[in-house]
Order: structure tokens, then C-alpha cells, then sequence
């Protein structure tokens, strides 16, 4: 692998661009986007076919996601930064179609960003998916990027979505227990699960709800909207090339000195490493099938650019060993810029 392609996009975001087999009938191209935290956006693909899908793999909220460190949330933040990402790539790679994701998310119920979140053990959180089709009626990505599952999940999907307007459903639920007896009395209320959780908008502001719903909306989603099933539905979104709004990108290519000044802190690539440690051996158990989940021995490696250009693999071990003092392996911040998880 040669050494990122950097470019900044609109003067305000830092992409690396990491191509393997370059110039091949295997080209691929791996691409990470943000400001001094690039690791806010990840989108890999090949480029050998007429008409190729790219894995849209993450897309996480920090502060540090653009060159002001100021991110915001929302339109003008994150939707913006993946937007942008979109329309590079869009831009500059015609064969790209369109991109496929999993909607496997969380909210911090705080205005915090991950790595504050993990700093702060009492940093409630909500699965993002059923939040938004409780609050909403469409996931994140829907609402935002017009994402689609495939037809026939799709028409399951919708299917399940029909249960929220259904008095059978609402009058069927048990065993759930609201954390207040406000909650309570407007469930009681409610003849839908839809009136249900308007009538709760119309009296929380979203921190409010996230922080009353982590214990028990997930649960209430699952079993009585998805028939247990909420998980088939996580994968397999695709966002088509004719939904992203066209808008022009700058494109700035920089050199290595400037890379070099992409600086961030021990403890960030602590809280970085952590966190995608965790979420990639969470989707790799709700993948498996069965009763019993095998151990997970892909092998995890940091992968760091160093001051001259180069980079180095630092072994982490496997997820199921890799639970010591993660800042051990973090290289002296004098002597690194920019960092990543790659599993072998």
C-alpha cells in the first residue's frame, strides 16, 4: 500500500485516501474523511467495474471532524461532511453507483462527542435505528440521504412500520416498564404506538426522551413492531447516486508537510481505537447466526503515519485479548500524525 492520497475538500475537510493495487485491475481505494480526527467517515471501494457500489462503512460525530475542530450536529455538520465525501467521490470516480451501509448507530443522549461519551460513564445512550422509526417513522439514513433496503426487505419493512398505527399491536404490549409515571399515563392514553410517541415529543425536547427511552424503546421496538427481527433490517440500505444532491467540491491536494500537522492526542486515539474495536466486534457478532457465537480472531492492528511519509502497523492482538492499557500501544505523539484500525 502506498502512502494516502491527502486532500482537503472544501477547505474545510481532511481526506485520506489510501489506494491498494493501484493502477490494476484490483484497484481499491479506502477512504477516510474528517479535520484533525479523520476517522468521521469511512468509504471504501473498488474501481475495475462499470458500475461498482461503495461500502459506506462509518460515520461518526466528533467535534474534530472538520479543520475548525467546531463540528456541529445535523445538516450543517454531519450530514454535510458525508455529503461532501459523497460528491467527491461521486466527482471523481464515474463508476460509482451508489453506497451500502448498515444502520447499526448509537446516540449519546449528551451533546458530547465519542470520545467525551467515553469519558463520561454515565453518558446515556439510544440505538439510533429505533429511535428514529419510533420518533420519526424512518431511520436516520431515510430521512437524510433517502437510503432503501432491497424490494422485498423493503416491503417486510414497511410492513412492520404499519404496527405503530395498529390498536391491536398498542393493545397486545406487556411487560414493558416506563421509567415515570408520565410516560406511563400517555401510553395508557394512546391507541397507537404512533400517538404514543408524539404525545411524548410534544412534552420532551430529544435529550430529554433519549435519556428516558434507553432502557426500554429498544426492547418495545423489537419485539412489538419487528417481531423480534429488528436486526434483518440494520443491513443492506443503500443510498442510489441520483438521491445525493449534487453540489461542487474544491479539492486541494496538500503535501506531507502539511500532513504533518494534523496533530491529536494520546488519550484521542485511546478513545478512537476503543471505540472501533467495540463497534466492529459488535457487528461481526450480530452477523453470525445460530446460538453460539464464535470467537472473533481477525487480528487488530493501528496503523499510523509516521513524521517521513511512512507508515507502521502496531499489533493489537484480537478483540477478545485486546483489554489492557490501549494508550501502551499508541506511539509518542511527537513521532505520529494520523492513525486507523485495520483488521488482517
Amino acid at each position: 500500500m502506498t502512502n494516502p492520497i491527502h486532500i482537503l475538500l472544501n477547505e474545510t475537510y481532511h481526506l485520506l485516501d489510501f489506494v491498494r493495487n493501484k493502477d490494476t485491475d484490483e484497484e481499491y481505494h479506502d477512504i477516510y474523511c474528517g479535520g484533525t480526527n479523520v476517522q468521521c467517515i469511512n468509504i471504501n471501494f473498488y474501481t475495475n467495474k462499470t458500475e461498482n457500489i461503495a461500502n459506506f462503512e462509518t460515520l461518526t460525530y466528533d467535534k474534530s471532524c472538520n479543520s475548525s475542530q467546531n463540528l456541529s450536529r445535523g445538516e450543517h455538520g454531519t450530514v454535510d461532511l458525508a455529503k461532501t465525501v459523497f460528491n467527491y467521490i461521486l466527482q471523481t470516480y464515474s463508476n460509482i453507483g451508489g453506497f451500502m451501509l448498515s444502520d447499526f448507530a448509537n446516540r449519546y443522549c449528551d451533546d458530547v462527542s465519542f470520545g467525551e461519551a467515553l469519558q463520561n460513564t454515565h453518558s446515556d445512550s439510544v440505538n439510533l435505528f429505533s429511535f428514529r422509526v419510533a420518533f420519526y417513522g424512518k431511520t436516520w439514513y431515510e430521512a437524510r440521504f433517502s437510503a432503501e433496503l432491497d424490494t422485498r426487505h423493503k416491503k417486510m419493512y414497511e410492513t412492520h412500520l404499519e404496527k405503530l398505527t395498529s390498536t391491536v399491536v398498542k393493545q397486545n404490549i406487556t411487560k414493558i416498564t416506563f421509567p415515570n409515571k408520565v410516560i406511563l399515563d400517555e401510553f395508557i392514553k394512546a391507541d397507537t404506538l404512533s400517538t404514543f410517541f408524539k404525545s411524548l415529543k410534544s412534552i420532551y425536547n430529544t435529550a430529554e426522551l433519549c435519556k428516558l427511552c434507553s432502557s426500554w424503546l429498544d426492547d418495545l421496538i423489537n419485539t412489538y413492531v419487528f417481531d423480534g427481527h429488528m436486526h434483518n433490517f440494520r443491513g443492506g440500505w443503500y443510498i442510489d447516486k441520483s438521491k445525493i444532491e449534487y453540489r461542487p467540491i474544491s479539492v486541494k491536494k496538500l503535501t506531507s508537510a502539511i500532513t504533518k500537522n494534523l496533530k491529536r492526542t494520546t488519550d484521542s486515539y485511546s478513545y478512537e481505537v476503543r471505540q472501533q474495536l467495540e463497534e466492529y466486534a459488535r457487528k461481526q457478532r450480530s452477523s453470525q447466526t445460530g446460538g453460539s457465537r464464535k470467537r472473533l480472531q481477525q487480528q487488530a492492528y493501528f496503523r499510523v503515519l509516521n513524521n517521513d511519509g511512512s507508515t507502521s502497523d502496531i499489533h493489537l492482538g484480537t478483540y477478545n485479548n485486546y483489554q489492557v492499557n490501549l494508550k501502551k500501544y499508541i506511539p509518542d505523539n511527537n513521532k505520529v500524525t494520523l492513525g486507523m484500525l485495520i483488521f488482517k
